[in-house]
Formats: C-alpha cells, sequence, structure tokens
C-alpha cells in the first residue's frame, strides 16, 4: 500500500513546502532541498552527536575526526547519529510549522530526508529491528495533538521497512519543555526519565526524535534501551541545530 502512495505521490507536482515553486508533491524544491539538508562532512562532523566544528580555514584541510571532546567525555549511549537536515533557517520554519500547526505531510518530508542520508550513510549502519520513536510528554502531546516523534518513525517505517515499535519505550513520570534549558539543565531533567520494554533478542534499534541539540534526551532513552536488552543504538534525527 505504500509503495502505491509512494508512486503516486511522485508523479504528482505540488508547491515547495518552504518557496511555493513547483515540486514533486510533498517534498522540497531542488534549491530548498540543497539549503537546508544535512550533509555529513567526516572532516568537520562529530560522528556520534554531529557536533560541527570550525573551519580550518583553507590552507590545510582538517583531520578526520571521530568523537568531539564532548562525547568523547560523556558515557556512549547511541553509538552515531543521522540527520536529515540543519535546523536552521529557513529549514527551522518547517518543523516549528509541524510541531504547531500539526502539519502531518511534512512529517513525510523529515522521513524522506532522513531516509536519504541513512542510506548514505558510510560505514553502512547495521541492520535495525525496529524504530523506537521518542514518547512526548502528556502535556505536549495535549497542546499538539501529536508526538513529532512518532509521526515521523512512522513515516521512516514505512520507507525503510523497519517496524515501529512504540511501546518499547516509555517515560516514567512527566516534565516541563526543555526549550531554554542548558546542556546540565537538559542532562538533569532527563535523568531516569525513560524506560525499555523491549522483548528478548532486541537487536539494534533505530531512535528517532525530531531535533537533536545537546543529545540529553538521546542519551537517557538510549541508555533505557540498552538497558532492557537492545544491542545497540542509533540515533535518527530530522534535524540538528548548528551548535550543542
Amino acid at each position: 500500500m505504500y509503495s502505491i502512495r509512494e508512486r503516486i505521490r511522485r508523479i504528482l507536482r505540488a508547491p515547495c513546502p518552504l518557496c511555493g515553486l513547483a515540486a514533486v508533491g510533498g517534498d522540497l524544491c531542488r534549491p530548498c532541498e540543497s539549503e537546508v539538508s544535512f550533509e555529513f562532512d567526516a572532516r568537520r562532523h562529530c560522528h556520534r552527536c554531529l557536533y560541527q566544528a570550525p573551519s580550518v580555514g583553507l590552507e590545510r584541510p582538517a583531520a578526520p575526526r571521530a568523537l568531539c571532546e564532548a562525547c568523547c567525555q560523556r558515557p556512549l549511549t547511541y553509538v552515531r547519529a543521522i540527520a536529515g537536515m540543519h535546523f536552521a533557517a529557513p529549514g527551522d520554519q518547517l518543523m516549528r510549522r509541524f510541531k504547531a500547526q500539526g502539519r502531518l505531510t511534512d512529517a513525510g518530508l523529515f522521513a524522506r530526508l532522513l531516509w536519504r542520508n541513512m542510506q548514505a550513510a558510510c560505514p553502512v549502519l547495521p541492520q535495525l529491528t525496529a524504530l523506537v520513536p521518542i514518547p512526548s510528554s502528556r502535556e505536549a502531546m495535549l497542546r499538539r495533538g501529536l508526538n513529532p516523534a512518532g509521526e515521523i518513525a512512522r513515516e521512516l517505517a514505512g520507507l525503510s521497512g523497519v517496524p515501529l515499535r512504540g511501546a518499547w519505550l516509555r517515560r516514567t513520570r512527566e516534565t516541563h519543555s526543555q526549550k531554554n534549558l542548558d546542556w546540565h539543565a537538559r542532562q538533569a531533567s532527563v535523568w531516569g526519565l525513560y524506560e525499555g520494554r523491549i522483548p528478548a533478542g532486541g537487536g539494534w534499534l533505530g531512535l528517532v526524535d525530531d531535533v537533536l541539540t545537546t543529545g540529553s534526551t538521546l542519551e537517557a532513552a538510549s541508555a533505557a534501551l540498552l538497558r532492557a536488552g537492545a544491542q545497540g543504538v542509533i540515533a535518527l534525527v530530522a534535524a540538528r541545530t548548528l551548535a550543542k
């Protein structure tokens, strides 16, 4: 059913969600996509959190980097991250609109950008057993009427064929928004926030979230999945902010 829907979508033409020019149904036009899509550069990006190191200038190429300094000092939970786009203008408009207005068609756009980078990942990703979305708080669900990570994961499952397992991760308590918190405050707010419920032989899991900022939420959720028996966790995020 999903393949038929995808074929129809590719035939249809619709306005680009950002600039309004003609594009494939639900997708960005090529100029807008090139402006917002996340291009991983092993010489500048941390392999795990996707932090971008400052440019070293044109006089010499940057050395390949595996982990940034911060990730070297933090516990290893998820082993690497894949992002679909930058959370910066103009792409951040799409995410804010999606979360504030509940534009579910944008979930498909985010999933397609993310799936493209998953397929192009080098080294290739391990075979994933399931996709597990970060659960929203009850307050956020009531305000938005949706779980952004869950909707993106649903679309990504249809594209990739990897099963969606939303019940494998749950929240243990309610928390307030982390929007204005620094890294240390975020770490404290998510400590013990998640509990994993994975059947035997959990394998490698794709942990799906909407935006990667400090990585504290992904670390807490990944730790819960590992404690529950996951073999390993790959973070799959629709967007990455420009700074930690």
